[in-house]
């Protein structure tokens, strides 16, 4: 007579592997540092643009919050360079210009040294310069033209606006009345709302150029801004999902 064998406990009353603390934290760390580390994260960038804008637009101006500005505009460029595979060459420039922009912030925060802030700013205009060049570089070599194609482009338009606000700031460092305002109202939040409503070609005139060196910078923002909509952003959007002829 075979021995009856008892039925094993049903799958659903086995007992459930319970996740560990922060386990959660950790996968979107994982996920973020892979989608860093991979190419044309373009959507991953433009957060990080968005949140830049968002910070430097924020009325505060402390030191620590000018710091906190340097190193958050490192991380976007590195990752910009890196996710649009730049050459080494202009990484290592990004990499040792913005070790000199942060240490000038720094020296700023603890100082209170008007040039030395001076030299940040001249400093983060150089690596704005070239970031957008090899973005829209890598953008136009897709052979296909996909949602991060896109995103790259709105990246590109966006760090042009990032451009010519950190040209207006170094600018107004100066001291000169170049705009409306005097220097000392025209803060960073000022000078960056003027640089997008001018990008847009918004222009609502509570901020304006006042010298014809300040008046030839909003121009030239303008013009740009204009012809990159219209030529590339928008043949792009035509262009969706179209395999590129050679």
């Amino acid at each position: 007579m075979r021995p009856v064998t008892q039925p094993g406990p049903d799958a659903s009353s086995r007992r459930q592997p319970v996740p560990r603390p922060g386990a959660h934290v950790t996968a979107a760390a994982r996920a973020l540092h892979a989608a860093a580390r991979t190419a044309d994260s373009y959507g991953l960038l433009l957060t990080l643009l968005v949140v830049y804008y968002l910070l430097v637009a924020s009325n505060t101006a402390s030191r620590t919050e000018i710091v906190l500005r340097s190193v958050l505009l490192l991380a976007t460029l590195l990752l910009a360079l890196h996710t649009s595979r730049a050459h080494r060459r202009a990484i290592r420039f990004a990499w040792w210009g913005g070790a000199v922009a942060l240490v000038a912030s720094v020296a700023y925060a603890v100082t209170g040294n008007e040039t030395i802030l001076s030299v940040s700013l001249v400093v983060g205009v150089l690596l704005l310069v070239t970031t957008p060049i090899i973005v829209i570089r890598r953008v136009l070599s897709h052979d296909i033209v996909t949602i991060e194609t896109v995103l790259g482009a709105l990246c590109t338009y966006i760090l042009i606006g990032l451009l010519f606000a950190a040209i207006f700031i170094a600018v107004n460092a100066i001291g000169t009345q170049y705009f409306a305002k005097p220097p000392s109202e025209n803060g960073a939040p000022d000078l960056l709302y003027l640089s997008f409503v001018t990008l847009t070609t918004v222009g609502f005139g509570d901020v304006v150029a006042a010298t014809d060196f300040g008046r030839a910078l909003v121009t030239l923002e303008a013009l740009a801004g204009q012809i990159f909509l219209v030529t590339l952003v928008a043949r792009l959007v035509s262009l969706f999902g179209i395999p590129r002829r050679d």
